[in-house]
């Protein structure tokens, strides 16, 4: 939740050269009205969310990875270009970048300055490394997770001297309501008020970079 406080106060600034993306061709966007042309930072979806930074391109405050849904869904780079007079980061116009993967996932840099995005497919890790030159994500390593860890949600990274360790979101597979809720016979809670159906609910399971998997307690469970 601090990362997205934190995205509601960058703002960015369109690029020299007036390219719009996702634009049919011959159409522009609307200027700002703000001071210097700034405006918030957003891309042309209905939701976003970072998925990580780092500096690569050098400059004095890392650059943004960042991920659209409800629109064109692509992982686009955000450059950072300096700060506002309030302290906000700005960022240049954003430039989308080749990846498999356009879901949730996880990008760092590491300490030999390699740029590592990480995702999951059903139960592979998969490790992808950015190349700047072609802008695009290229699969590094792909490799099975622990027969605990089944087509996780999410997940976290932390660096570790042993490597990375992990942090996957899990959903313990209860089932809902059956049928449609677009019917009348559709009742998810029963004369009593009471919820039918298995309960449903998220946790967390740890992979250290041991290769140790263990699961948090119940009591750090979140509901679904």
């Amino acid at each position: 939740m601090k990362v997205l406080s934190i995205l509601g106060l960058l703002t960015f600034v369109a690029s020299a050269a007036g390219i719009e993306p996702h634009l049919p061709s011959g159409t522009k966007a609307l200027p700002s009205a703000a001071a210097n042309g700034r405006g918030p930072l957003a891309l042309v979806n209905l939701n976003h969310h970072v998925l990580g930074h780092a500096r690569v391109f050098g400059g004095q405050q890392p650059d943004l990875f960042v991920a659209g849904y409800g629109g064109p869904q692509a992982v686009h780079l955000f450059r950072w270009v300096g700060m506002a007079d309030n302290g906000a980061p700005v960022f240049a116009q954003p430039v989308e970048v080749k990846c498999a993967f356009k879901d949730q996932g996880c990008i760092f840099e590491r300490k030999d300055g390699a740029v590592i995005g990480l995702w999951t497919e059903k139960n592979d890790l998969v490790t992808m490394q950015f190349d700047l030159a072609k802008m695009e994500f290229c699969e590094a390593k792909r490799e099975k997770l622990p027969k605990e860890i089944k087509s996780p949600s999410s997940l976290g990274v932390l660096l570790s001297d042993d490597g990375y360790d992990f942090a996957f979101e899990m959903s313990n597979g209860g089932k809902g309501t059956e049928g449609s809720p677009n019917t009348e016979e559709w009742r998810p809670f029963n004369s009593s008020g009471i919820a039918v159906g298995e309960l449903r609910y998220r946790y967390l399971i740890g992979w250290s970079a041991k290769g140790e998997a263990a699961a948090t307690p119940t009591a750090g469970a979140q509901p679904g």
